[in-house]
């Protein structure tokens, strides 16, 4: 029997299955209440206490005190997250039905914004997705969150859309119509939730990403979250790749004589993850050189600085966080460190080929007032000058002081106009676009917003120029080089230009043909203690290559859109 608007007692129902997550259930369970839908009247919260051994019942049950017509708390044996989310099933009276972890949270808007979703495409979807942001060791976007780059919600339709599978639970709305206690295969240890949100796409392929809402997933300092934990077992691709991919397989021939594009991809996918994993266990990546990203934190963030390219809402740190996300991929061996590990370790630059600062002048990510420190700039300047590298994006190593705003414009080559320069001579605007760095770089380099006002000094080669203001250059120092660039946003392109820009500036040219593809948009990773090494279309594009192996030699490939090709060394 269909079942009317009016038949749900709440707009809501939060599904949560708890268990042993006493430091975390209430922040996540305030989440729910301080929603801007407005609590009372449009949400429900089902609490379903999976067995806790620690006080996560009690806090349960004192929030249910405090909100008895909206909160219900559930008492079981332990059971799994799957038998605890049947069970909340059972007693959800909510026309939508979210599932989110007891240790998790959601933005204020995040219900609203899914709900005005759901009603606006009445009867042509029935899940809703927001994007994943971790938050607590990690403060970045997931890196699927590419979907949801768009300004306002849209449909998703797989059968045009194949690659954008959902599979997240938490991060999902779903019609409570279309739930019962059996959704959750209870039999499962690993993919059970995306082995339900497939049942849902098989009866219906479309369903509605909502940008505006956020599902905020914590990553555990102490690293116990299942996040942390589960993807690092064999089991889990293993597992996935049977009980998840090939039941799709079966199931899709068994509803639809057929399969559809978006299975298979699921399929192709899960594939490709339990060979990497076979491939690379135990192991790390060839890295051609060592790369200090200096900052105001150093390891207290670590990776946490990253975020993907398509993160609009920071676009005044996109050069920042395109860098940061061009190391990721790239062969370096990546550490950050900070303006006070160089103070307490005299010794520290001696452990790197290559510093990168990057940012605005005065924030955290370039260093502020720490540039007008002897100690800091005298052990930069002897690191360089001695023979290493130095790459400054934005304003590096900027403060006005002493006369200076680049305080090591002797190693840049440039310096900013900002008044205290302007009896200085300024007739250095030759181009060298022939240069090592940009010799992959076809048509015009994405600069960004770059930077206004930047000229070089009588030493320094321009690389490219624009209305006389410098975008990128080069100068040596010593035995060492140092590289500016006015900006750098994420792309395929501009990591290479990175790419070329660390070898250069490390005196390392005749290492770029080691490991390497002659087309920017296809990478070579060598995993050289295991014997094997792989090639990487990044595109959704064929495409063709020259690549290079360790000991130079060279061989030409052709690859089909996203396709990943293994060999033995």
């Amino acid at each position: 029997m269909n079942q009317t608007v009016s038949d749900y007692r709440f707009k809501f129902s939060v599904v949560t299955a708890v268990y042993n997550v006493e430091p975390y259930l209430a922040e996540a369970i305030e989440s729910i209440l301080t929603q801007d839908i407005g609590f009372e009247e449009s949400v429900e919260i089902i609490l379903v206490d999976d067995g806790s051994t620690d006080r996560s019942g009690a806090i349960c049950d004192e929030y249910q005190q405090k909100f008895p017509d909206n909160i219900k708390v559930i008492h079981k044996e332990n059971g799994g997250a799957s038998s605890a989310r049947n069970e909340g099933i059972r007693h959800a009276s909510g026309r939508f039905v979210s599932f989110m972890d007891a240790d998790d949270k959601l933005t204020p808007e995040t219900l609203s914004a899914v709900y005005d979703f759901f009603i606006q495409s009445e009867n042509q979807i029935d899940l809703v997705s927001v994007p994943i942001y971790y938050f607590e060791k990690r403060d970045t976007g997931h890196k699927l969150n590419y979907k949801y780059d768009t300004e306002s919600p849209q449909i998703i339709d797989l059968t045009k859309q194949y690659s954008y599978v959902q599979m997240h639970i938490s991060s999902s709305f779903i019609r409570r119509a279309l739930l019962n206690e059996n959704t959750f295969d209870t039999s499962l240890r690993y993919a059970e939730d995306a082995k339900a949100i497939m049942s849902l796409l098989l009866n219906n392929p479309k369903y509605g990403v909502v940008p505006a809402g956020r599902y905020m997933y914590r990553t555990r300092s102490a690293l116990d979250s299942a996040l942390n934990v589960s993807k690092h077992r064999k089991e889990w691709y293993i597992d996935s790749l049977k009980y998840y991919t090939f039941w799709a397989l079966d199931e899709s021939e068994r509803r639809l004589g057929y399969i559809p594009d978006f299975v298979q991809y699921i399929k192709e996918v899960c594939q490709e993850f339990r060979v990497l994993y076979d491939n690379i266990q135990g192991t790390t990546p060839y890295c051609v050189k060592r790369v200090a990203v200096l900052n105001c934190w150093g390891k207290m963030r670590s990776w946490g600085n990253h975020m993907v390219h398509h993160a609009i809402y920071y676009k005044q740190n996109y050069s920042y966080f395109g860098i940061i996300e061009a190391l990721s991929g790239a062969p370096f061996d990546v550490s950050f460190i900070s303006f006070d590990d160089i103070r307490e370790n005299k010794d520290l630059l001696n452990d790197f080929d290559v510093i990168i600062n990057v940012g605005d002048a005065d924030t955290a990510q370039s260093g502020g007032e720490n540039w007008a420190n002897p100690e800091i700039l005298t052990a930069v300047r002897k690191f360089v000058y001695n023979g290493g590298g130095f790459i400054g994006v934005g304003e590096p190593a900027a403060h006005q002081w002493q006369g200076k705003f680049f305080q090591l414009d002797d190693i840049l080559g440039v310096e900013e106009e900002r008044g205290f320069n302007l009896n200085t001579d300024k007739y250095n605007w030759e181009e060298h676009r022939d240069h090592f760095i940009l010799e992959d770089t076809d048509g015009t380099v994405d600069f960004g917003e770059g930077k206004k006002n930047i000229f070089a000094l009588p030493d320094t080669k321009i690389l490219i120029q624009k209305d006389q203001e410098v975008q990128m250059a080069v100068k040596t120092f010593g035995k060492g080089r140092g590289v500016y660039i006015s900006g750098l946003p994420y792309s395929f392109k501009n990591s290479r230009i990175l790419y070329r820009s660390v070898l250069w500036s490390a005196a390392a040219e005749d290492e770029l043909h080691r490991w390497f593809s002659s087309n920017y948009n296809v990478e070579v990773h060598a995993y050289v203690k295991n014997g094997k090494y792989c090639v990487v279309n990044n595109t959704y594009e064929p495409q063709d290559t020259t690549v290079y192996t360790g000991d130079g030699k060279s061989f030409e490939i052709h690859l089909s859109a996203n396709e990943i090709r293994w060999y033995q060394i």
